[in-house]
Parts: C-alpha cells; sequence; structure tokens
C-alpha cells in the first residue's frame, strides 16, 4: 500500500533535527503534514514552516 500523505498532530510543541545537526523547536498547537517531498508544520492556525525531506532528520512531537 502507498500512503501519499500522512498527518500528525501536535499538542505543544515539535522539534525537528537536520541533517547537519541544526534543532528547531516549534511551539503551539496543530498539526504536521509529511509528504514525498515537503513536511509542512501548521501552528495555532498559521503555516510556521516547511522541511524537504533529503534535508531533516527526525522529528519528536509532545
Amino acid at each position: 500500500m502507498y500512503i501519499d500523505r500522512c498527518e500528525f498532530p501536535i499538542q505543544e510543541r515539535i522539534e525537528v533535527t537536520t541533517k547537519n545537526n541544526r534543532v528547531y523547536v516549534f511551539e503551539g498547537e496543530g498539526i504536521v503534514y509529511f509528504g514525498k517531498k515537503y513536511m509542512d508544520i501548521f501552528l495555532d492556525g498559521a503555516y510556521v514552516a516547511r522541511f524537504d525531506t533529503d534535508v531533516f532528520a527526525s522529528f519528536e512531537i509532545d
């Protein structure tokens, strides 16, 4: 089965670590859309960030 896009709810914060070990922390309530090429973050009803899937290494949601 092929999944085109996944959604993950964010209740407090998300921490994104890139392959070059930079860490980005976003706080708020929202959702992450994880697709084939991009990961989009929406918090408190606003678009916050986009990460290319080739760039980030991991993310942790609280």
